[in-house]
């Protein structure tokens, strides 16, 4: 991609992230809204969905390497009565069914657990679906103990943690050769 198509880019992620600040459906959706800003997680709101021929509006959408996740704040007034419940089971079955993982978080976990609970989920599962999709070549995974919360993955750090997964460590010896193979092309 060129300078100016880099420049663009820019430009359109940076609308995109106003235009998801103006919406004020809730409180909780806001509370969450900022957690996800602050961890640097590129989540819509309001995004519809399709399913068939029914059009369900998502809280968040977050679209990750192999997977979606849809991140519902369940509030004491829109979800309490019984007759809600049937139709959020419908959806959330319509919405697994073409590929969404659907999270609901109530009013005291958003509230009260937002660092113990609710973050860490949401983030295990952008990490589980091969880490955030933003449109560049590697998927960014995210880290809560980083100082900014995530971190981006070289091809090597890719290399060497899919090692560290396979055996749980990795040697010196492995990652010096790798080094010494790249440097040597």
């Amino acid at each position: 991609m060129g300078t100016r198509g880099k420049v663009l880019a820019a430009i359109m992620n940076n609308v995109l992230d106003m235009t998801n600040d103006l919406y004020a459906e809730s409180p909780l959706e806001d509370q969450l809204w900022v957690e996800f800003k602050r961890l640097e997680i590129g989540a819509e709101r309001q995004e519809f969905v399709q399913v068939k021929k029914q059009i369900y509006a998502l809280d968040f959408a977050i679209y990750c390497a192999t997977g979606k996740i849809d991140v519902e704040t369940d509030g004491d007034t829109w979800h309490a009565t019984r007759e809600q419940r049937k139709t959020d089971n419908v959806r959330d079955n319509a919405l697994k069914t073409v590929g969404w993982r659907t999270f609901h978080f109530s009013t005291p976990q958003i509230k009260e657990q937002m660092e113990e609970y609710c973050a860490p989920t949401i983030v295990e599962n952008i990490n589980r679906l091969g880490g955030l999709d933003e449109g560049k070549t590697v998927p960014r995974k995210i880290d809560l103990k980083a100082p900014s919360g995530w971190q981006q993955l070289t091809l090597l750090d890719s290399a060497i943690k899919e090692d560290q997964d396979k055996k749980g460590t990795v040697t010196q010896v492995k990652a010096s050769k790798q080094q010494r193979k790249r440097t040597s092309k």
